[in-house]
């Protein structure tokens, strides 16, 4: 099982949506 690569991936994209939304408050 590679639930840790799963965990960073679902982190990762995480991270990136919160930053996609701070981003858009912005434009």
């Amino acid at each position: 099982m590679e639930a840790e690569r799963l965990n960073a991936v679902a982190n990762k994209m995480s991270e990136l949506k919160s930053r996609a939304d701070e981003l858009r408050r912005y434009l």
